[in-house]
């Protein structure tokens, strides 16, 4: 289990999917347990990937498409940051475990999964974001 150590210091068993982007360098953004309640972020950004799916009834209704335009970026990008965000964290957490020659000659799979009940154009959009990810960490 991939475990994220937030700004409180404490220890969080699943990453919230919230972003905020620094607003001078749009390649510059906290994610997940960096952030706090008291920071400008955008939450539940894997629901971004399809603004016209209906969001389930028991997160906040945020309005997707002023979430959408609070950020620098198409939600694919947002997305792709966001894994490879989390991508970078588990390489650097592994690494400080294992040896740095052995996990070099170990093979690496990820799987990427979403809910069954997505609709096909957050799906899609998936496919597209771990396509992205694939092109820079492979």
């Amino acid at each position: 289990m991939l475990t994220c150590l937030g700004l409180e210091g404490l220890t969080q068993p699943k990453v919230p999917t919230a972003v905020a982007y620094d607003p001078e360098d749009n390649s510059s953004f906290k994610w997940g347990g960096q952030l706090t309640w008291r920071d400008d972020h955008v939450q539940e950004v894997k629901l971004l990937l399809d603004p016209d799916q209906t969001k389930p009834s028991y997160l906040p209704s945020n309005n997707i498409k002023s979430e959408l335009k609070k950020l620098p970026k198409d939600a694919v990008d947002v997305a792709a940051d966001f894994i490879g965000a989390i991508y970078r964290h588990s390489i650097l957490k592994i690494e400080s475990r294992v040896p740095r020659d052995y996990l070099a000659l170990c093979q690496r799979s990820f799987v990427l999964s979403v809910p069954a009940v997505w609709s096909d154009k957050a799906k899609e959009r998936t496919l597209q974001v771990s396509i992205l990810d694939y092109l820079i960490y492979f």
